[in-house]
């Protein structure tokens, strides 16, 4: 069943990875010259990348022109200092657009990431969900049963169970799972005057799941 799957993939992809901090405006012109250093030094001969994009001879020639404009900037005047703001843009995006042709390449892969020479970013720890309670049903005609459970602030998403067997029993239950991105499901298709188990889950952005009691009623 399609639904039973679709709320993993939804989560696994939405896994926090392991990134490098590629926006370096708040940098001061001293501080580029030397990270950007640092990031050559770095990438020259790496066996990660062989054939980074862009190559490194055009982020080596932007640093040349970024330093020359540089030195010729401390004349405070207005086109040389014009000059230089512009070799800074040119280099800034040159080492964006490596720093994310790394990403794609080391898919998160904190040990390859960490010798590129780019500071990495903090990744996010998983936040804490709490339990989303029994599940509050109203019957509906033809089979139809709403469901609903008090919502989590923010919630990447929700999982809603049903089965025809009781969980207290000496059968082992089991559950159909439809993936939600609302604290709400309508179950649809029930056998009239047939008794089924419902129970619901938060599920936290790595994929951790809290559920709640489980609620019993019968289909109408």
């Amino acid at each position: 069943m399609v639904h039973q799957y679709w709320w993993k993939k939804k989560f696994i992809r939405m896994k926090a990875q392991q990134k490098l901090k590629i926006s370096f405006v708040k940098y001061s012109d001293a501080s580029q010259d030397v990270l950007t250093s640092h990031i050559l030094k770095c990438m020259k001969n790496n066996p990660d990348f062989p054939n980074p994009i862009p190559p490194l001879v055009e982020l080596e020639t932007a640093l040349g022109a970024f330093r020359i404009a540089l030195v010729n900037s401390q004349t405070r005047a207005t086109v040389d200092v014009a000059i230089k703001n512009q070799a800074r843009r040119v280099l800034l995006a040159l080492l964006k657009e490596l720093g994310l042709y790394i990403m794609s390449v080391s898919k998160g892969n904190q040990l390859i990431l960490s010798g590129c020479g780019y500071p990495l970013t903090k990744v996010p720890g998983p936040r804490s969900i709490s339990n989303p309670g029994p599940v509050l049903l109203k019957r509906g005609d033809n089979g139809r049963m709403d469901a609903s459970v008090k919502p989590e602030k923010p919630s990447p998403g929700y999982l809603f169970q049903v089965t025809n067997t009781d969980p207290a029993g000496e059968v082992e239950p089991v559950w159909t799972s439809y993936g939600s991105t609302v604290n709400k499901f309508v179950f649809t298709g029930l056998v009239p005057r047939s008794q089924y188990w419902f129970r619901a889950a938060s599920i936290g952005s790595r994929g951790q799941q809290i559920f709640g009691a489980t609620t019993a009623e019968y289909a109408v």
